[in-house]
């Protein structure tokens, strides 16, 4: 394998992975999502979404939260396509809200600049 093929299939430079504190002691890992899984979580949100923009962030945002939150101990994901709907009811000053926003910030969904879902970069 060449070189510079070798640093960009193995992510050289890339943060796959980090620690997020919900308090309590409770404390998640996030992961980026390697591209299969990406695309896994892109056509779950086409049967979960509507056309509606607001709808498309929100589905995003908790579908990104559900695919990338892994227990720290065991590895395993901590939520499933299942809890969408209990993740779309909490409040908005809990600690899944801080959870999801962070998710949403971390997988630069929308940039700062535009504020635009559909815009990369």
């Amino acid at each position: 394998m060449s070189e510079l093929k070798n640093k960009i299939l193995t992510g050289e430079g890339s943060i796959n992975k980090e620690k997020f504190d919900l308090g309590n002691g409770v404390e998640v890992e996030l992961r980026m999502p390697c591209i299969g899984e990406h695309m896994n979580m892109m056509a779950e949100m086409r049967k979960q979404s509507s056309e509606d923009e607001s709808d498309f962030m929100r589905t995003y945002a908790i579908l990104q939260t559900i695919y990338n939150t892994y227990d720290p101990e065991t590895g395993e994901r901590v939520f499933s396509v299942e809890d969408f709907d209990t993740i779309a009811q909490e409040p908005v000053n809990s600690p899944m809200h801080e959870l999801v926003q962070h998710m949403l910030t971390r997988t630069s969904m929308q940039t700062e600049e535009e504020g635009n879902p559909e815009s990369k970069g």
